[in-house]
């Protein structure tokens, strides 16, 4: 006989599926020398904001990762700041992510602005 698992049997885990979205608020436009706080937002299938998600944080598409400053803080959010004028006119793409990989991941690009 073939057992099929039964979703509706509370013993039986269900593997992780996404579910949900990730959105990055912030401003895309970095200023040079001054903080900027990102936040992310997880939601569900339905569009319902999703507490108690942990946000991990990415910089990619950028050879300049050593110039940013990132403080994570608390509530999802991460600061960011450069400060070298070289920098001016280049451009990054920060993500965010859930641990679990249950919302699709977020990203957006930032630009390094006077």
């Amino acid at each position: 006989a073939i057992t099929i698992a039964d979703s509706s049997d509370p013993d039986v885990p269900n593997p992780p599926v996404v579910t949900g979205t990730t959105v990055i608020n912030g401003n895309t436009n970095l200023k040079n020398s001054y903080n900027r706080t990102y936040a992310a937002t997880f939601y569900d299938s339905t569009e319902n904001v999703v507490e108690g998600i942990t946000a991990v944080w990415s910089i990619t598409n950028c050879n300049f990762v050593n110039e940013i400053q990132q403080t994570v803080l608390d509530g999802n959010k991460i600061q960011l700041k450069v400060n070298n004028e070289d920098l001016i006119g280049e451009s990054f793409t920060l993500n965010a992510s859930d641990t679990d990989g249950n919302f699709a991941p977020a990203s957006i690009t930032v630009n390094i602005v006077e």
